[in-house]
């Protein structure tokens, strides 16, 4: 399965950026849905439509500071969805491929 995501340099996603917080707490949590935390695991979302309808008007901010656009293809296996997201086990991953 594809999984697209935004991420820092590091593989962090907006989340994990203290300056993104304001815009962060209004987007739904994963866990909402049903995704429970799995430590070293990241989110993303299963197509572009999805990881666009997610952040919308704050995909500007995200790429602004820095986060990029990024697909992994993960087994199906080592990976759990809920509604339009998905919580992936990095380790993992088959391929990896920045967007422009």
């Amino acid at each position: 399965m594809y999984v697209y995501r935004y991420e820092d340099a590091r593989g962090l996603g907006p989340f994990q950026h203290q300056g993104l917080n304001r815009i962060m707490a209004h987007l739904p949590n994963p866990r909402d849905i049903g995704l429970s935390h799995r430590r070293g695991w990241r989110y993303g979302a299963r197509t572009l439509q999805d990881l666009f309808s997610y952040f919308g008007s704050h995909i500007r901010d995200i790429e602004q500071r820095g986060y990029r656009l990024v697909r992994y293809l993960v087994p199906d296996n080592q990976a759990i969805t809920a509604e339009n997201q998905v919580m992936f086990n990095p380790e993992a991953v088959q391929a990896f491929e920045e967007l422009d």
